[in-house]
C-alpha cells in the first residue's frame, strides 16, 4: 500500500496533540482526506471545529470520542471519531508516532461515513484496527512527524 500522512490544514497543532489525514489513492476504505476536500469552506468548518477541540483537550462527546475497555471488551480502545454534526462521522484511530515527543497523541483520520442509526458499525473499526497493524501506516506517521532537517 502506498500510504502518506498529510495535516489537517486550519486546526492549530501543539506539542501535545494534533489531527491528520492517512492518505491512500488506490484505497476506497481509506477515503477521508478525499471526502473532506469535496466540501467547500462552510462544510469543512464542522470537522475543524471537532479537530480542535480534541487539539485543545477539551471532552466533548458530541464532536468527538474513543471507545473505552469497558465496550466490546476494550478492543477499540485506539479507536477514535471525530464528528460533524448531525451524523457525518470521521472514523480513525489515536496513536503516539513521534519519537522525539512521546506525549504528542495523534488522531489519524482514515474513513468518511455518515451515521443513521445509533449503534456505530463495528465493522469500520474492525478495519481501522487492520492499518493501526500496519507497517505502512505506522512507517508513514513516523517519517510525516520526524523533526524538520531529518527526513530521508
Amino acid at each position: 500500500m502506498s500510504n502518506s500522512i498529510e495535516a489537517l490544514e486550519g486546526v492549530n497543532v501543539n506539542d501535545r496533540s494534533a489531527v491528520v489525514f492517512l492518505v491512500n489513492p488506490k484505497s476506497r476504505f481509506i477515503n477521508a482526506k478525499g471526502v473532506f476536500d469535496e466540501y467547500d469552506k462552510d462544510g469543512q468548518r464542522p470537522l475543524k471545529h471537532s479537530a480542535t477541540l480534541f487539539v485543545d483537550g477539551h471532552s466533548h462527546r458530541r464532536r468527538h470520542h474513543g471507545w473505552d475497555q469497558s465496550q466490546r471488551g476494550g478492543k477499540y480502545t485506539r479507536c477514535y471519531v471525530l464528528k460533524a454534526p448531525p451524523d457525518i462521522r470521521y472514523y480513525g484511530f489515536l496513536t503516539n508516532p513521534a519519537v522525539s515527543n512521546p506525549r504528542l497523541q495523534v488522531c489519524v483520520l482514515v474513513h468518511f461515513d455518515t451515521k443513521n442509526q445509533p449503534e456505530t458499525d463495528f465493522s469500520i473499526l474492525d478495519k481501522i484496527l487492520r492499518l493501526i497493524e500496519s507497517k505502512s501506516v505506522t512507517n508513514s506517521l513516523i517519517e510525516f512527524f520526524k523533526p524538520k532537517g531529518k527526513k530521508k
